[in-house]
């Protein structure tokens, strides 16, 4: 039984699921960070080997801090792994609590249920949307820790160099928020919102930040450069849309 739901939002439906996997979630976010942080760390630690170390020929520094990146890669491969177990068992448990809702609800609304929606939508629902739930929670860790990677990222190069350590205090959010317009844009222009498989956003940021700062545009070639990865974006809506309500697209059926 998954219990009573909170449905008087979405945000609360979303927060009655993480009660109910609380010590999972707070595991997977622990990990996250721990793997985050120092997937940061390394290369903070290669470069004062090579400063300290290799540059001044100081094998006892060098042999130091060797260990020091083999401790810190023996730590970001276990909590990779364990992150990963983590996230897993909650995409699972809030894909299938929300399945579990819907499939309850829809047994005992009956017939009803197929005036107001097509038989189609709620299958939909259940195959797609739960599994978005459940994705959410899963990404959730990677966020979290991400952002604490982000924090120690900064104090280091603050330390380092307050004008380099600026600019990613100030750079990288200014570059996420511009991600952010043009997925808003691509949404509303489509009126979707499911863009399948977040495995592109990395790369498409990487690209983002080339145009800046290595393709050397002009105003003009910036916004076409733009107007183009919307209309992208719009096209992988679409495409999402299509595969969720046919999924056997997708097996060649």
């Amino acid at each position: 039984d998954p219990g009573t739901p909170d449905t008087r939002s979405p945000v609360r439906f979303l927060l009655w699921i993480a009660r109910g996997q609380w010590r999972t979630l707070a595991l997977g976010v622990a990990l996250g960070v721990v793997w985050m942080v120092a997937q940061a760390l390394l290369p903070y630690a290669i470069g004062m080997g090579i400063d300290e170390g290799v540059a001044t020929s100081d094998v006892e520094a060098t042999v130091r801090w060797a260990l020091v990146i083999l401790a810190i890669g023996a730590v970001q491969a276990a909590a990779g792994v364990l992150r990963h177990r983590f996230a897993v068992a909650n995409w699972l448990q809030a894909a299938f609590r929300s399945a579990q809702v819907i499939v309850r609800h829809t047994a005992r609304t009956g017939p009803a249920l197929t005036r107001r929606v097509t038989t189609g939508e709620v299958v939909s629902t259940v195959a797609s949307d739960a599994m978005r739930i459940g994705g959410l929670f899963e990404t959730s860790q990677r966020f979290i820790g991400a952002v604490v990677s982000y924090a120690v990222v900064a104090v280091i190069l603050l330390g380092t160099s307050v004008p380099l350590g600026l600019l990613v205090l100030v750079g990288v959010p200014v570059l996420v928020l511009g991600l952010a317009a043009l997925f808003d844009r691509a949404r509303r222009l489509t009126g979707l919102s499911d863009f399948g498989d977040p495995f592109f956003r990395e790369p498409m940021r990487v690209l983002l930040d080339s145009f800046e700062t290595e393709a050397e545009l002009s105003m003009l070639g910036r916004v076409v450069a733009r107007t183009d990865i919307v209309r992208l974006l719009q096209n992988r809506l679409r495409m999402a849309d299509v595969l969720n309500h046919h999924p056997g697209i997708a097996d060649g059926e």
